[in-house]
């Protein structure tokens, strides 16, 4: 076995039959594939809102519990993905995912049987901590990949497609055949990514020059740390909000299929975001897109206290809504990676975006109780001040350190349209 930088790797078969199985780790394939194995971990989040609908209405949770339930199931991810972050140098990174993904797989169809609240938190919690590490290795594989924000880019790309079909399928399905619609659904995507993970080629480390390591310099690690709760409050900003966008857009007057059926449709449209990315990169620096994102965002939300009973502009506030995560995140992602040449920052960028996914849900059903749904949207619109607040600093510094002739500022978003169009 050879370590990749942080992960260590089992050695591929040496015949010409165990080549022709990988698939070319920088190609648009391996990118594809290796978004799906880190999706697989952590897909129940892009589902949120179909898996909080599904808990209300099949189990009959409140609002509280089944954000606790959600939020279980992030936490977990967090600490298996702060596991895989320490012990990572020990583990073979195939046989890792592929214990992962049975342990996901298993626990999703022993929750199908489970209708009381306090076992299916720790069998959530055992799912998203295997869910967590899965997604651990999935980041250092793609942060070791010669072009890593493409990975990055396709991630967020495939999440939000897979997530906009969940969303619009489950809850029709789920007042049919109940919540092991949810459950199903769920551990389809990871036998997907078990079958797919046979063929994905062990990554080679990233190589970063004398002249790299010297331009970089130490971390910064007040301004990292600044960029890490930056990512947090992001995450818990947007999960506030879309943990409970369901039950939101019906307060407001949406009948229930539409708004399902409208989200699942805002997930594909914030496919726009996504691309913005890949084909924008940092042409446009990564100041003025994160405080854009911070911005648009506290805007979107004030607007929908204001005339968010209108479906029309309900339905365009919520499209707009997903672009917008869709475009800034990436940015927040390259933000915390930047920091470090290796690539070793990206699984800890991970874990702070997992512990804002995950407490989203919790602060969202306690500002919530029930019926407040304004008050979930002027608590979001407050951490994304703040998000915005404690990103200014590493966002200008990293970006004063692109404007030097010959300086790296790390792996970072560089304009990736020229490797995405044949």
């Amino acid at each position: 076995m050879t370590h990749i930088g942080g992960i260590t790797r089992a050695t591929a078969g040496k015949g010409k039959a165990g080549q022709r199985r990988r698939i070319d780790p920088d190609g648009p394939l391996a990118s594809a594939l290796l978004a799906l194995l880190t999706t697989a971990g952590i897909f129940y989040v892009n589902i949120i809102a179909a898996l909080i609908n599904e808990l209300r209405e099949s189990l009959g949770f409140s609002a509280q519990i089944a954000g606790l339930v959600g939020s279980a199931n992030i936490y977990g991810a967090a600490v298996g993905s702060f596991a895989l972050a320490l012990f990572s140098r020990r583990l073979p990174w195939r046989p890792t995912a592929v214990a992962a993904l049975i342990c996901m797989i298993a626990i999703d169809l022993i929750s199908i049987l489970v209708r009381e609240s306090t076992p299916l938190i720790a069998l959530r919690f055992l799912h998203g901590t295997a869910g967590g590490a899965l997604v651990g290795v999935g980041l250092s594989l793609i942060g070791r990949t010669k072009v890593p924000d493409r990975g990055f880019g396709v991630l967020i790309f495939l999440q939000f497609l897979l997530g906009g079909l969940g969303v619009m399928i489950i809850p029709p399905l789920g007042r049919i055949f109940g919540i092991s619609v949810l459950y199903l659904s769920l551990s389809l995507v990871s036998l997907l990514a078990l079958l797919a993970t046979p063929f994905i080629a062990d990554v080679q480390p990233r190589e970063v020059s004398q002249h790299n390591r010297a331009s970089s310099g130490p971390i910064r690690w007040p301004l990292l740390i600044a960029a890490f709760v930056g990512m947090f409050l992001f995450q818990a900003a947007e999960m506030s909000q879309a943990a409970f966008s369901i039950g939101m857009a019906v307060s407001f007057g949406v009948p229930h299929h539409l708004a399902s059926t409208t989200i699942g449709l805002g997930a594909w449209i914030g496919l726009i975001g996504a691309a913005g990315v890949i084909f924008a990169g940092l042409r446009l620096r990564r100041l003025g897109p994160i405080v854009a994102t911070g911005v648009i965002n506290i805007l979107i939300g004030l607007l929908f206290i204001a005339w968010g009973r209108s479906i029309p502009v309900w339905a365009a506030l919520s499209f707009a809504a997903a672009i917008v995560w869709a475009f800034g995140l990436p940015y927040f992602y390259g933000l915390c990676s930047a920091f470090d040449d290796t690539g070793a920052m990206a699984p800890w960028a991970g874990f702070f975006s997992k512990l804002g996914l995950a407490t989203g849900p919790i602060i969202g059903g306690w500002a919530l109780g029930e019926v407040h749904y304004t008050h979930v949207l002027w608590l979001a619109a407050s951490m994304f001040s703040l998000a915005i607040g404690f990103s200014v600093a590493p966002a200008l510094h990293l970006d004063r350190k692109l404007r030097r002739p010959g300086s790296a500022a790390g792996p970072g978003l560089e304009p990736l349209a020229a490797d995405l169009i044949p």
